[in-house]
C-alpha cells in the first residue's frame, strides 16, 4: 500500500485538523420529520398535507429544511427548501408552487443584504435588494424562521410580554412589523396570536393563531402543534387558502387541543 506523505512544514497539518474539526462541529447529525394536515376553515375539508424534513448540527442548531406540499389525493402541489446558516430566523429559501407556477425566494448576498424575488406565470420576475440592520428587539424573520423565533422566545411570551419582529415578504418585496402576544396559557399548551403591529393593517390582515405544546419537547424544543390562519398555499394563483393545520411529529406523544 502506498503511503501518502504530508507536505513539508506544520501549517498544512494544523490546517487539515482545523478543517476536520469545523466539519465535525457543523455536520448534520439529526433529522426531524413531521407533517401538517391543513383543513379549510370554511368547511373543515382536508386541502393539503405538508411533509417536513429538518436537519440539525451537533449543537442542535437547525441548518436546513425542506417541505413538500401534497393534495389530499397525494399529488405534489408545491415544494420549498430553506437554509438557516446565514440567519437563524431569516433563512434563505425558495418556494415553488407546482400547481400554479408561482415562485418566490429570499437569498443572502452579504452579511446585511438580501435579494427578494417573486415570479408569476406570464409576467416578468420581480426582485428587490434590501439592506437589513438587525435589531435584537425587532429581529428580521422570514418564512418558517418566524416559527423558530417564536419558539426561541416562548418563555418571554409566557410571562405576558409581547414580541415584535420584522417579517420579510418576497411577494411584496418588503418587510412588515408584526406582534406576537399570549392569548391563553394552559398546562398542556400556550396559545399565541400574531397580528400586524400597525393598527390600520390589522383591519386588512386577519390574525394568526398558534398553539405550542408545553410538555414532551422534540429535539429539546417545544414545538408548534396547531396553526390557524392564512397559508402560503394557493390552488388557482388567486386566493391563498385559510386553514387550520394540525402538526404530528414522528415517535412523539401528541398533545392536541381543541383551539378552533
Amino acid at each position: 500500500m502506498k503511503v501518502l506523505r504530508p507536505l513539508k512544514g506544520r501549517t498544512f497539518g494544523i490546517g487539515v485538523m482545523l478543517l476536520a474539526f469545523s466539519a465535525f462541529c457543523t455536520a448534520e447529525i439529526r433529522q426531524l420529520t413531521y407533517s401538517g394536515h391543513a383543513y379549510d376553515t370554511r368547511n373543515d375539508n382536508l386541502v393539503f398535507v405538508e411533509r417536513y424534513a429538518e436537519y440539525y448540527n451537533r449543537a442542535n442548531q437547525l441548518v436546513r429544511s425542506s417541505v413538500k406540499y401534497y393534495s389530499n389525493a397525494d399529488s405534489l402541489l408545491a415544494e420549498k427548501q430553506l437554509d438557516y446558516q446565514a440567519h437563524p430566523y431569516a433563512p434563505a429559501f425558495r418556494y415553488s408552487n407546482i400547481k400554479t407556477g408561482y415562485i418566490e425566494s429570499l437569498r443572502w448576498i452579504g452579511d446585511k443584504e438580501i435579494l427578494l424575488t417573486h415570479y408569476e406565470p406570464g409576467k416578468t420576475e420581480k426582485q428587490k435588494r434590501l439592506t437589513l440592520n438587525d435589531d435584537p428587539n425587532e429581529p428580521y424573520v422570514a418564512d418558517a424562521g418566524f416559527d423558530s423565533y417564536i419558539r426561541a422566545n416562548l418563555s418571554t411570551l409566557s410571562r405576558g410580554e409581547a414580541l415584535t419582529f420584522r417579517f420579510l415578504n418576497p411577494s411584496r418585496l418588503d418587510w412588515f412589523r408584526f406582534q406576537a402576544t399570549l392569548l391563553d396559557k394552559r398546562e398542556a399548551y400556550l396559545l399565541v396570536e400574531v397580528v400586524p403591529k400597525n393598527r390600520l393593517l390589522r383591519l386588512l390582515v386577519a390574525p394568526i393563531f398558534l398553539s405550542y405544546a408545553t410538555g414532551n419537547p422534540v429535539h429539546g424544543q417545544q414545538r408548534l402543534m396547531q396553526y390557524s390562519g392564512l397559508t402560503n398555499m394557493s390552488l388557482d394563483n388567486q386566493e391563498y387558502i385559510k386553514a387550520n393545520i394540525l402538526y404530528r411529529y414522528e415517535n412523539t406523544p401528541q398533545q392536541l387541543v381543541n383551539m378552533f
